[in-house]
């Protein structure tokens, strides 16, 4: 029987607690708390009410959101908003909604990208698959998703995780409520 677990970008792990870890840790914004962003999004959009929010600008350090899993996974789905600013004079005329993603497994490349431009449209889509990952090896693994570019300003709105895996029980877990 395959069974549900969710990675949120707060509460982390919903069969082992642990959370993510956002790198530069400075940088990086929980986005229903922060205090210097220009938008506000609808937290009854998102998974448990939160994500978190980081723009990238060249020559920052790539921005990283990491995590790892246990070797009970066989997939991984990760979710982003993705905002569609439209483009006008005003204070959000310097805020970006360009994605430029790209994904590792335990240090390698998993030759899978996510690109995204504004469509102007001034609507946030929500719960973006960025990332899709099936048939996975059952061993531990550790994932980053990496936002970074020599060129242009960029931004990651991390949502959750989800991921399908053998039953818990069988490991001797049991979820995290």
């Amino acid at each position: 029987m395959i069974q549900f677990g969710y990675i949120d970008d707060e509460d982390g792990d919903s069969v082992t607690g642990l959370v993510p870890i956002y790198t530069p840790s400075n940088f990086w914004q929980q986005g229903d708390l922060c205090t210097i962003c220009l938008l506000a999004f609808d937290p009854i959009q998102m998974f448990h009410g939160t994500w978190h929010a980081i723009t990238h600008q060249p020559p920052d350090p790539a921005a990283t959101v990491e995590f790892n899993f246990t070797d009970m996974w066989i997939s991984l789905d990760v979710y982003c908003l993705l905002p569609n600013f439209i483009l006008e004079d005003g204070p959000l005329e310097d805020y970006t909604s360009t994605y430029n993603l790209s994904f590792a497994l335990d240090g390698q490349p998993v030759g899978q990208s996510f690109t995204h431009q504004s469509d102007f449209s001034g609507h946030t889509q929500y719960n973006v698959s960025v990332l899709s990952l099936s048939n996975l090896s059952q061993v531990l693994h550790t994932f980053t998703m990496i936002g970074a570019s020599t060129v242009d300003r960029l931004t990651i709105q991390f949502d959750y995780a989800r991921y399908t895996c053998v039953p818990f029980q069988l490991y001797g877990f049991s979820p995290v409520t």
